[in-house]
């Protein structure tokens, strides 16, 4: 049986007229332990986030989008690689096992946004984090 490297799940809309509302299980972060890092990005159209890989740090990655992207991961070997597309508009969750290189690409024309939470706190100096084009 193969390793599941990336788990992406789109998130239930629970909202109404007033806009929409997504539930994060705690489930997503059960692997993840106690949670150090939090933080929020946007992807402009066309460009890129990611392409790295973390030695001991697994992620979980919610994205909210309105058009289209690609998510694509490789183990850190290069043995295995994959890339999903995911257009329309809603939000996923995407969890990211250690050692796994990934990347999101936004291909749509609007900004997609990113929240980030793991168990490693941010360091810029930190050697964890290995930089790999997958994308």
């Amino acid at each position: 049986m193969r390793e599941r490297h990336v788990k992406i799940v789109r998130l239930r809309n629970g909202g109404d007229e007033r806009g929409y509302s997504y539930e994060i299980s705690k489930e997503a972060f059960d692997d993840i332990g106690k949670i150090e890092d939090v933080h929020i990005a946007s992807i402009e159209s066309g460009r890129i986030r990611g392409n790295h890989y973390h030695v001991d740090k697994k992620e979980v990655i919610i994205i909210l989008y309105s058009d289209s992207f690609i998510v694509a991961w490789e183990s850190s070997d290069g043995r295995v690689g994959e890339k999903k597309e995911v257009s329309g508009r809603g939000c996923v969750r995407v969890e990211i096992n250690k050692n796994v290189s990934h990347a999101i690409h936004n291909i749509g024309k609007s900004p997609i946004y990113i929240l980030v939470f793991s168990a490693d706190r941010y360091d810029p100096n930190d050697s964890g984090t290995v930089v790999k084009k997958i994308i």
